[in-house]
C-alpha cells in the first residue's frame, strides 16, 4: 500500500519529514513551496519517492535508520561528521550515518529513498550465523564503485517496478523475506563501504 502526504504549508512539510525521518528544521529560500511524500514498505524496507518543490536548507537530527538515496533531479549539499558532500541526478548516496546530526542544502530536488532497519545492514554486513549482529559503521557515504552504484539503482527499480506496483504479491511474506534489498541480491548490494570490509 502506497501512502502518500502532500502540502505547500512549510510548516506541515517539515513537521512530516520529522515525523518520517527525524526532526529536522528547514529554512526556506524564496517564495516556492511544495513537498510530495510517497511511501511503501517490502518487509522491513521502506520505499520512499520525495519531491521537494522548494529551495531550502536544513538542520536535522541523527537518523535513526539506514537511508541511501538517489537523486533524480536538482541538487543536494549535504553535511555531516566534518563531510562536505554535493550531489548531482544519477548518484547514489548515504544521508548521514547514524549517531550523525547534518544539515542540508537543497535546490528542487526529487529523490527515491530506501529506509532500511540498521539491524538488517547488520546482518548482510556480516550474516555468519555463529555472531551475534553488530552494528555496521559505515567508513564513506558513496557507493565503492560504479558497479555497485548501478547495481543498487537497478535492484531498487526492479523491486519497485515488479513488486511493488502489485500490492497482492508485495504483501506475500515468502516475497518480503527474500526481494528486499539489500537481501534482493549478493551482498554486494550493500554498496557504501562499510568496517565490515567492502562488498565482494
Amino acid at each position: 500500500m502506497t501512502v502518500v502526504a502532500e502540502t505547500t504549508d512549510l510548516e506541515t512539510a517539515e513537521n512530516i519529514l520529522s515525523a518520517t525521518y527525524a526532526p529536522i528544521r528547514i529554512h526556506p529560500r524564496g517564495l516556492r513551496r511544495g513537498l510530495r511524500l510517497e511511501q511503501a514498505a517490502l518487509g522491513p524496507v521502506q520505499f520512499h519517492h520525495v519531491s521537494l518543490g522548494m529551495d531550502f536548507d536544513a538542520e536535522g537530527d541523527p537518523l535513526a535508520a539506514l537511508v541511501v538515496g538517489e537523486l533524480v533531479s536538482g541538487q543536494i549539499r549535504q553535511k555531516s561528521n566534518g563531510t562536505d558532500r554535493r550531489y548531482v541526478p544519477g548518484e547514489v548516496f548515504l544521508a548521514a550515518r547514524y549517531s550523525d546530526p547534518y544539515t542540508s542544502t537543497v535546490h528542487g530536488a526529487d529523490l527515491r529513498l530506501t529506509v532500511i532497519d540498521p539491524a538488517l545492514a547488520s546482518q548482510v554486513a556480516d550474516p555468519e550465523p555463529s555472531r551475534a549482529p553488530v552494528p555496521v559503521r559505515f567508513t564513506g557515504y558513496e557507493p565503492v564503485s560504479a558497479q555497485a552504484r548501478e547495481r543498487w539503482k537497478s535492484t531498487c527499480a526492479y523491486l519497485r517496478e515488479h513488486l511493488l506496483a502489485d500490492p497482492g504479491v508485495a504483501a506475500t511474506p515468502l516475497v518480503t523475506a527474500s526481494a528486499t534489498p539489500p537481501t534482493a541480491c549478493p551482498r554486494a548490494a550493500l554498496c557504501i563501504p562499510t568496517d565490515q570490509g567492502a562488498p565482494n
